[in-house]
């Protein structure tokens, strides 16, 4: 396995990873990565990393800034690991490698959002065991069942 920074030549690849999640999730995944190869430019608040194993992309993950301006905080962009990886450790290291990034660049939290149906208990338990604790919920957001989840970690306190 290796993490790398991301590059345009993996859109196709990660697309497919979400696609594959939730078909639905596949147009806002593509227009996402597209604009960010536009946006990033030199901006490091805003970063994505991907995991290789056997030179084929199984996994992405990054941050960047919030929607409205907060001070040394970030927020946890698309997350996914290829269905034949997960549990075998590569979602946590490449989680990892996305935090210390996150810490290398001061942060003093980081925030990510998630989904409370069912396919996404999974991940709800693994941010936790990364250390989010769950924030707040926003009732019925998606769906009337299916509400949107903020989870937070902490870096640092504020100085």
């Amino acid at each position: 396995m290796h993490i790398r920074a991301m590059n345009s030549g993996d859109i196709d690849s990660i697309v497919s990873i979400i696609a594959n999640h939730e078909a639905w999730d596949e147009p806002y995944a593509r227009a996402y990565y597209e604009g960010y190869f536009e946006r990033i430019g030199d901006d490091a608040m805003e970063r994505n990393f991907v995991a290789e194993v056997d030179g084929a992309v199984v996994g992405v993950c990054g941050f960047g800034p919030p929607k409205f301006p907060a001070e040394d905080v970030l927020w946890g962009t698309w997350f996914y690991v290829h269905e034949d990886h997960r549990g075998s450790g590569l979602g946590r290291e490449l989680g990892q490698t996305t935090l210390d990034a996150v810490r290398e660049l001061g942060a003093r939290k980081v925030y990510l959002d998630t989904s409370s149906t069912p396919i996404y208990a999974t991940a709800v338990k693994f941010y936790k065991s990364l250390g989010f604790q769950i924030e707040g919920t926003l009732s019925e957001f998606y769906d009337e069942e299916d509400d949107l989840i903020i989870m937070g970690l902490t870096l640092s306190e504020r100085s």
